[in-house]
């Protein structure tokens, strides 16, 4: 890929108005589908940090009801892609490598320009996993180190959880005790369970919260 291929689809994503479903459809069309190394165009456009165009209008050169089908049909198979591909902790330009190649160049996804469209769209715009980012220097411990760790840090905790049960009138104050109380732990693989603790507090209680 040249660099003039980059700056173009730069600029598309960069100033294109109109539906995102008809952007998706242009760059699929005149760049993913012609080019040599695709997956280098693919990381461009679901790096993108911002969007890409809009949805407040319908599509012009996309049926609704082929969008609705292919999204219907192909979702959950394109989410858990994406989801076992991400498993592997592969660096950026290898997890869209993979990507590209289990998904735009496989049999078991639709093959049309108008349903590939339709699949690059759901990847910019409904799958919460991306942009990817790679995990670096993940920590791994063994259920009897993660309790130990926890018997250490437990003074800590319970002044977090207080905070946390505080009524603060701000979510920045709040999360400034949070670090502060973090910064106290001197070892940083107890500050690492920490926040793994504190993390699954959170979810404990938002998952309740929804019942």
């Amino acid at each position: 890929m040249n660099n003039t291929v980059h700056d173009k689809v730069s600029t598309i994503i960069n100033t294109a108005e109109g539906n995102t479903l008809d952007i998706c459809y242009v760059l699929y069309c005149e760049y993913l589908s012609k080019i040599d190394n695709p997956a280098v165009i693919l990381q461009q456009i679901l790096q993108f940090d911002s969007s890409i165009g809009t949805d407040d209008a319908p599509s012009e050169k996309i049926d609704n009801a082929l969008k609705y089908s292919v999204t219907k049909t192909f979702y959950n198979l394109l989410h858990e892609t994406v989801r076992v591909i991400m498993r592997e902790n592969l660096p950026p330009e290898q997890f869209y490598q993979k990507l590209y190649k289990e998904v735009f160049s496989s049999s078991i996804f639709p093959q049309t320009n108008e349903a590939r469209a339709i699949i690059l769209w759901l990847l910019v715009d409904r799958i919460p996993e991306i942009p990817y980012y790679q995990a670096i220097d993940l920590l791994e411990k063994s259920n009897e180190d993660y309790r130990e760790a926890i018997t250490r840090i437990r003074p800590f905790l319970k002044q977090a959880v207080h905070m946390l049960n505080r009524h603060f009138d701000s979510r920045t104050e709040e999360a400034s005790q949070l670090v502060r109380i973090s910064l106290e732990i001197e070892d940083e693989v107890d500050r690492i369970v920490y926040w793994s603790a504190l993390q699954s507090l959170i979810k404990d209680n938002d998952n309740n919260s929804d019942d």
